[in-house]
């Protein structure tokens, strides 16, 4: 097996943009709010050639970025599931990083794409022309593979988590390495901000903490422990209240982050929680887990909505779309899946 704690990515994607497709198929339901609509599969989006760790929206919903072990960033239509560039051999292609890619991320106002792996570089790339993709930055200085990248909500700042045991933070105009952040005996799998860009949440892989922090100071403001075992992902709640995580132990909690209690344990998943994605209009919680499954919780009562199937044996990245209506999923058979 592939080094055990790769960024197992589960997406879950809404778009209102998006086109009815070829539906087959849905998942089992437990009973929920009667506000919830059962997804069902839509699109299948094929052309990696090796596992697909991480899946990213663009803002206004069109797009999809994809990072995978064969070294590649594509960026697919999600309207009509046409793959816009095959990152590769060409020039102007995404293909710099010599790796896996562990994590991509689009920018808030979608010019810009930016991409972590094995390389243990961080680059930037201007992607206003969705056609093609041009380099605009490099940021070197992690010392090992950068597992997640993450933006901050105004775009001017870039976050990331490597397997060196830090967390960075970077000037994405200039490159400029603003704060490093240490503590993590291991490495770190996951970095979120918060939506006011106050604070920027991190897990590690081998302990049971969440680590928030203040971003201009660099200090701890709240430590999450109790997690039992290694934390693989997290994803605040949109009003920046509570964080999510999902890991090791298979579960999903869900904290309040002011005071580091929990509110709520999610239970059923059958092997590791691996990515999690809270809805943009805060109603529901995505999961994705080793299991095949990708489970959707009302975060409210922590009632199990749906439970997907049938993804791919060990599902990567989870991420909703910017309208809360479509899920993308991606996982270790290469391929992204489009729910809605």
């Amino acid at each position: 097996m592939k080094k055990l704690l790769s960024v197992c990515v589960f997406c879950l994607i809404f778009s209102a943009n998006l086109l009815a497709g070829e539906a087959s198929g849905g998942g089992s339901s437990s009973s929920g709010v009667s506000a919830f609509h059962e997804l069902q599969l839509l699109k299948m989006l094929t052309g990696h050639e090796d596992w697909v760790n991480s899946v990213a929206w663009s803002p206004n919903g069109n797009y999809l970025a994809s990072g995978s072990d064969d070294y590649a960033v594509r960026i697919w239509d999600v309207r009509n599931g046409t793959l816009l560039l095959t990152l590769t051999e060409h020039e102007g292609a995404l293909t710099e990083h010599e790796g896996r890619l562990s994590s991509v991320a689009w920018s808030p106002d979608g010019n810009y794409l930016a991409s972590g792996g094995d390389d243990n570089i961080i680059r930037i790339w201007d992607v206003s022309d969705i056609k093609n993709g041009r380099l605009l930055q490099i940021l070197t200085g992690h010392e090992d593979s950068v597992r997640s990248v993450a933006w901050s909500p105004a775009g001017y700042c870039l976050a990331s988590g490597s397997d060196d045991n830090t967390v960075r933070i970077w000037d994405a105009r200039n490159g400029i390495l603003l704060q490093t952040l240490t503590g993590y005996e291991r490495f770190v799998n996951s970095v979120a901000w918060s939506p006011d860009g106050r604070s920027l949440a991190s897990c590690g892989g081998d302990d049971d903490t969440i680590c928030i922090w203040d971003v201009r100071s660099g200090r701890f403001l709240q430590t999450l422990t109790g997690n039992e075992e290694g934390v693989c992902s997290i994803s605040w709640s949109p009003d920046g209240l509570c964080l999510a995580c999902g890991g090791v132990n298979n579960t999903v909690r869900i904290w309040d982050a002011r005071n580091g209690t929990v509110l709520q344990t999610l239970t059923g998943h059958k092997n590791w929680v691996y990515s999690v994605a809270w809805s943009p209009d805060g109603r529901y919680l995505a999961s994705g887990s080793w299991d095949d499954t990708v489970r959707i919780w009302n975060v409210e009562d922590g009632t199990l909505l749906q439970t997907l199937t049938g993804n791919g044996v060990c599902v990567y990245s989870v991420a909703w779309s910017p309208d809360s209506l479509c899920l993308a999923i991606s996982s270790s058979d290469n391929i992204i899946r489009i729910w809605g």
